[in-house]
């Protein structure tokens, strides 16, 4: 696990890094086949038939579902079979909108992937001794990382060289202008994190730098944090909030249709 407050030296020696040259590619190969790739770990997706059960958690279909079983039981013990009409319709309905919520979920998650893929981060990394561009996500601890204004964090790590470094860090610590440097004597004591130590996830406000990956994927910050968030966070999307006010629209609707 690696530790924000180490020494950058410290840092460079321990994953064999030349600071001039970077990584080789043998090193990068070993360095992925140990720490995996530098993303996040997604929740596992719902099948169809978890989406199809979820549609009807709704109090409003659940009172649906019951008043369709109470209508039934009563047609049979009458035997009105004439009156099989008013639970069946109410059924339809309660199956037609769970329908359109999986398929509704559905098509907006192909939408996220399609997305995510088209939106692939970059960063600018110095290997063998080129510099070359690849994708954030084949990036590993021990690579050299070159930044500039604009540019979003791809991994946590310790700056090499900063010139003017300023960067957003609001969704960590809350600070939207953290001043970064090399400069031990300018750094913040009251920083949550040390003033040379950059997190993935954070974007460069003005200024450059070159810095060294200490921690990719779920081993940075970012990766600690979203994984607390996806065990413990029950917060509906804005998504399943509108498909829920659709259900309880359609709920509503089938209440006035039985009653004629």
């Amino acid at each position: 696990m690696h530790n924000p407050n180490e020494n950058l030296e410290t840092v460079l020696s321990t994953l064999g890094t030349d600071r001039e040259k970077g990584l080789s590619a043998a090193a990068v190969s070993a360095a992925r086949e140990k720490f995996g790739e530098n993303r996040l770990r997604e929740k596992k997706k719902k099948s169809t038939l978890q989406r199809f059960a979820d549609q009807f958690k709704d109090v409003m279909i659940i009172i649906l579902l019951l008043a369709a079983l109470v209508s039934l039981v009563t047609v049979c013990m009458e035997k009105n079979w004439a009156e099989l009409f008013e639970p069946g319709l109410i059924l339809l309905i309660v199956v037609l909108n769970a329908a359109m919520g999986v398929y509704q979920e559905g098509k907006a998650e192909r939408a996220l992937d399609a997305l995510k893929n088209m939106s692939a981060p970059h960063a600018r990394v110095i290997r063998d001794g080129r510099e070359m561009v690849v994708e954030a996500a084949e990036l590993v601890p021990g690579d050299i990382i070159k930044l500039e204004s604009g540019d979003e964090v791809p991994a946590d790590g310790k700056l090499i060289e900063a010139t003017s470094l300023r960067v957003d860090e609001s969704n960590f610590t809350g600070e939207l202008y953290a001043n970064k440097t090399t400069e031990e004597a300018d750094f913040d004591p009251d920083a949550t994190y040390p003033s040379d130590f950059l997190l993935r996830g954070s974007t460069v406000i003005e200024g450059n730098a070159i810095y060294r990956v200490s921690a990719v994927g779920e081993g940075t910050e970012e990766g600690k944090g979203v994984a607390i968030t996806r065990e413990g966070s029950s917060e509906e999307t804005p998504l399943n909030k509108q498909l829920g006010q659709l259900g309880r629209w359609i709920s509503v609707a089938s209440f006035i249709i039985a009653s004629l």
